[in-house]
């Protein structure tokens, strides 16, 4: 499988490189990040706004945001500063509702009204949209990992059972991509959810996947019916592997079957195991942020199609880390 498209190449032994407020010291060879200066009273904050706002996003995504915005000093943070990050992570879309009717004299006792909603925006969205490069949302990624389980990020675990088949509104998913500018067409949507149902894998799982490997395909990208041919980047990557669009689909569900056919070890997450080099069918990535990044995206998709996961935290401790 290819590693993330935002993976950081050519690391230089004693290189310092600054990416629009991430500072990433290579010592050794090593990816070395600056730990959030942001302690608990400044977490708590991020945590508490989320919660006031919108309970679907990830409070850990505004919190990477400003990292980046602010060159990871949090000391001046205010609390106007900390909403409209946290603003940026949702959209207002109209919904159809049913309401009561009005009109007291019809029969009718409920009429259908396009009310506004809130929908979350995964990290990914956002970076997106503000124009940071895939190499600097992949060291967001990196930084979570590191710090996966310590004081600062959480660790969570997701049953299971949320990545076997749900039977899911191909329309609905399409909708999800072609507001993130995918070439993905329906009937591509459809091939997808075709190959989920066939190795009793969650459409929402591979659509995230594509998000994470290749943002969605947007159109305007030069190679987009290309990669669109492979946007699992099945067989290392889609200039190496380049097929059918339903050949790399079952191809991609079937690996995730084999992987997910030994369940994980009591209290690592599902995705994680996916690219755990532990498994016994080995790792989906070569990226150890990979499944940061798909998680994210599939958590927001369940979000957008009104079936939030019900996740388990891990408490986390000082010297508690989760490295893949």
């Amino acid at each position: 499988m290819a590693e993330g498209a935002g993976k950081l190449v050519g690391l230089v032994i004693g290189v310092v490189i600054g990416l629009v407020g991430g500072i990433v010291v290579i010592m050794g060879g090593v990816l070395a990040v600056i730990t959030p200066s942001g302690g608990p009273s400044i977490t708590s904050k991020y945590q508490e706004t989320v919660r006031n706002t919108l309970t679907s996003i990830n409070w850990e995504d505004p919190y990477m945001l400003d990292y980046f915005r602010h060159n990871n000093d949090f000391s001046g943070m205010t609390q106007p500063e900390i909403q409209a990050t946290v603003n940026l992570f949702y959209k207002v879309v109209l919904v159809p509702k049913q309401i009561p009717n009005p009109d007291k004299k019809s029969k009718q006792k409920t009429i259908t009204k396009m009310v506004p909603e809130k929908k979350p925006l995964s990290l990914l969205d956002v970076m997106t949209q503000l124009g940071y490069t895939a190499a600097q949302y992949n060291l967001a990624l990196n930084i979570e990992n590191t710090f996966l389980g310590t004081t600062t990020f959480t660790n969570i675990v997701i049953p299971e059972t949320y990545l076997r088949y749900q039977s899911i509104n191909p329309e609905a998913l399409y909708q999800y991509v072609h507001q993130r500018d995918s070439v993905f067409s329906l009937s591509d949507v459809e091939t997808i959810m075709n190959a989920g149902q066939q190795y009793d894998i969650n459409p929402a799982l591979l659509i995230a996947i594509t998000g994470q490997e290749e943002s969605f395909i947007p159109a305007s990208w030069p190679a987009a019916q290309q990669i669109r041919n492979n946007p699992f980047n099945v067989y290392h990557s889609w200039q190496d592997y380049n097929t059918t669009l339903q050949n790399s689909a079952d191809i991609a569900a079937g690996t995730l079957r084999a992987k997910l056919s030994t369940p994980p070890p009591d209290g690592e997450d599902p995705i994680h195991w996916i690219n755990d080099p532990n498994n016994p069918d080995g790792a989906y990535a070569g990226d150890p942020n990979w499944p940061n990044g798909v998680e994210d995206i599939f958590l927001n998709i369940e979000q957008y199609l009104g079936t939030p996961v019900k996740i388990s935290t891990i408490t986390p401790t000082v010297s508690a880390t989760k490295s893949h």
